[in-house]
């Protein structure tokens, strides 16, 4: 293992670590002016934010790509959405169609 090598894996444990110590001194002061709701919802848009840009620069910006996978999450929230809906009133009978979902 070389020095250059050893200071770059110290250097990424120091991150998160610096990071997760530094949370409490800053919900200290944060948490007076807002709610625990809020600030969690601050810090995971954050932390999203910043592992898509992290996927961006390792993997490229291919692998945000659907690539014909939209079909099947279209399928499942039309699914979703056919199971909220309710009957209107003047439906008195019941469909003689298969179920799709």
């Amino acid at each position: 293992m070389n020095r250059n090598t050893l200071l770059t894996g110290i250097i990424y444990y120091l991150i998160p670590v610096l990071a997760w110590g530094g949370m409490f001194p800053v919900m200290q002061v944060a948490l007076k002016v807002l709610d625990p709701f809020y600030f969690t919802t601050i810090r995971y848009i954050w932390a999203g934010l910043i592992l898509l840009g992290m996927l961006i620069v390792f993997e490229g910006k291919n692998v945000l790509r659907l690539e014909g996978k939209s079909y099947s999450l279209r399928f499942q929230a039309q699914c979703w959405s056919l199971r909220m809906e309710t009957p209107p009133k003047s439906f008195k009978s019941k469909s003689t169609l298969a179920p799709v979902c």
